[in-house]
Order: structure tokens, then sequence, then C-alpha cells
């Protein structure tokens, strides 16, 4: 019943279940209404066909006023329309469109023998004075000839603001030495910490060679901090000879624990203290105290040796190293350049030490030398 009554209240407009209603004799649906394909600018001889603003729609068919054409959403005279000259699209450039042809304004040349080229050879750089004369870059068209712009001058090939330019300050080829700023034609040494150190303005907050004055070189392995000559974190400078070097106190047996505190024959310094324990080779060229019994492989040995050859890095324990044998405990340490140290100290791998590359820590092709 009630599908019955729903099919009854839209019987006017469409039978029920079927299709929208149907349009007037000679109109057609567009967007939901009934339009005149023939005279409706907006949807003129097809839906969503739009004519241009000054065009009518004249039998399904957009006709511009007069002697006008229409060119896509616009109607345009083809004899005069600069860019829509003799046929649409055809765009005179600089010039004008007369009789459908493009020609130059008056003042302008024809510099490329057809229509679009106008030049001003007064003032035009790619044309000047004449077609195909161009001037030099930096250089402007004054008058038909290549000069300079106003407030610059010319140097060799190039126009320059001597006012600024460092390469001819305050005059042609007269170049700022380094760091030097070229201002009001003057050559200028400022700004934080800057100072004229010779022909060269210097950064001596910063500068190893002229630290915190021009000249004063800071020792070898020191850095240059706000002017004054400094270690890096976790060094100290300690005088030797007449020199001074940054040191790690901690380690050096020269300077263990503090400047000139040397640690006796045989030796070494761990946390800075002096320590007997015999320093051996970790098989990669650098020592490593030990203080465990001759022979001993444990994993703080292996640590001690890995610590001589690289003390930064990421450590990583493998086990069962890769071409070793069986029940081998190894303990690898991974240095910023990608090479990586591993020292065996458990198995049949025990005293191996190996080195890998491209940060894949793994034991292979047999030992590369023994440590311990």
């Amino acid at each position: 019943m009630r599908t019955l009554l729903a099919c009854l209240a839209v019987a006017l407009l469409a039978a029920c279940g079927g299709t929208s209603p149907k349009c007037p004799a000679g109109q057609a649906r567009c967007g939901g209404q009934c339009v005149d394909l023939s005279t409706d600018p907006l949807q003129c001889g097809a839906c969503g066909n739009v004519c241009p603003a000054t065009a009518t729609c004249t039998a399904g068919a957009c006709v511009c006023p007069g002697t006008q054409t229409s060119c896509g959403s616009l109607c345009a005279d083809l004899q005069t329309d600069a860019q829509h000259c003799g046929t649409c699209g055809t765009s005179c450039g600089l010039g004008t469109c007369q009789v459908g042809a493009c020609a130059c304004s008056p003042g302008a040349t024809d510099c490329g023998g057809h229509a679009g080229v106008c030049a001003d050879l007064t003032r035009d750089p790619g044309h000047c004075g004449a077609c195909g004369t161009a001037c030099p870059a930096t250089f402007a068209c004054l008058q038909g000839a290549c000069a300079c712009p106003p407030s610059t001058t010319q140097c060799g090939a190039a126009c320059s603001v001597l006012a600024t330019d460092p390469l001819n300050c305050g005059a042609c080829g007269h170049a700022c030495g380094t760091g030097f700023s070229c201002g009001a034609g003057a050559c200028t040494c400022s700004g934080p910490g800057k100072q004229v150190c010779g022909a060269s303005c210097l950064d001596t907050t910063s500068d190893l060679n002229n630290c915190g004055a021009c000249g004063r070189v800071c020792p070898s392995g020191t850095l240059c901090s706000a002017g004054a000559c400094a270690c890096p974190s976790g060094s100290t400078v300690c005088a030797s000879g007449g020199a001074s070097t940054c040191t790690n106190l901690k380690t050096d047996p020269a300077n263990c624990g503090a400047c000139g505190n040397a640690c006796g024959a045989g030796a070494a310094c761990s946390s800075g203290a002096c320590a007997s324990c015999p320093a051996h080779d970790n098989g990669l060229g650098q020592q490593f105290l030990d203080c465990a019994p001759p022979d001993t492989f444990t994993l703080t040995t292996a640590k001690e040796a890995a610590k001589a050859w690289s003390a930064s890095g990421s450590e990583q324990v493998t086990t069962g190293c890769s071409g070793g044998g069986a029940g081998s405990t190894c303990f690898g340490w991974q240095r910023s350049d990608g090479t990586c140290g591993i020292w065996c100290y458990g198995g049949t791998l025990a005293g191996a030490v190996f080195q890998s590359f491209n940060f894949t820590c793994v034991c292979f092709n047999g030992p590369q030398s023994a440590w311990h």
C-alpha cells in the first residue's frame, strides 16, 4: 500500500521506478534543467558549451557580433587584435595588428623578419642600435649605445658599483683582502671578533693561527675558542720541553693524573693512576694494559684491547663467530669509519683478533692476528 501511495505522489514528475521527467519538445536536459540548446549561450549546441561573453547562441552555434570571430572563450577582431591577428592564436608580441597582419608599433623595428620580434633600438639590450647587437652582461642600452647604467662605473668589461664591489672598492681594480667587505667605497673589517691581520680580515675568536690576537698560534692538538687556546673536552694542556700539548691525564704515562707525573718503566697509566700491569699488543697495532695473568682471555681484557684500538664507538658482543670454531665467544668494537675490531676470548677462537669493514662485525677466514 505504501509503495502504491509513493508512486502516486510522484506520478506527475516521473513514472514509478522510471527515469526523470521528459523535457518539452525542442529542449534537452542539462544538469537537471531543461534548456534550449539552439539559443542558450551557456549550453549552446551541447550541454556545457559556453559562448564568449559578447556572443549569442543562434541555431545551436556561438555567433560573435559584427565581424568578430570566436577564439576560445572570447570574440576577437582578427583584423586588429594583436593577440589574434589574422587567425586565432597568432600574437604580434610587442607589435600591432593592422588589416589582419602584424606590424611593429611606431618607434619599434622588426628585428626578426616576422611578426612578434619588435625592438626599440634605443633601449633594447638585445638589439641596441641595430638588430642583433646585444650588450654585454651588466650593461644597458642607452640611446642606442651599450653603456653602464647610472650609479655604476665601467671596470674592464663589466659595470661595477664602486661603493659595494669588493673587487673594485672605491676605484676600478682596488680589491679588498681576504675576509674584508666593501662599504661606502672603502674596504672594511667588521663583525664580532674580526681583526685586521696583515692583508686579511680574520676572526680571532676561532682562528688557530691568530687566536685572540694576530700571530698567536695555538699548540698542536688544541682549538681556538672565544679567542683563547683550549684543549678538546677530556684533555689538558701540559708543557714539556718548552712546548705545550694536549694530553689525556687518564691514559698518558708521561702525565698520569697530573702534568709531569710520569709512570715508571714498564708501567702504564690507567684511569689517571700508574699501574704495574704489563702492556700488550691488541693484535691491531695498539697497546693495552693487561692486569690479567698471561694468556688469560676474558671479556674484561677483550674490552681493554678494544678500547686501546678505539676509545669511542659502539660495542656489541657476539657469540659463535661465523668461520670460527664452535662455542667461540667474541667482543666487537665498531668505529665511526665503518671498521670493526673483534677480539675472541672463549672457545676455539680464544686469542684471535679479526677486523672487518662496512659496519658488519663478523669473524671470517681465520684470524688476522693474535692478541694477549
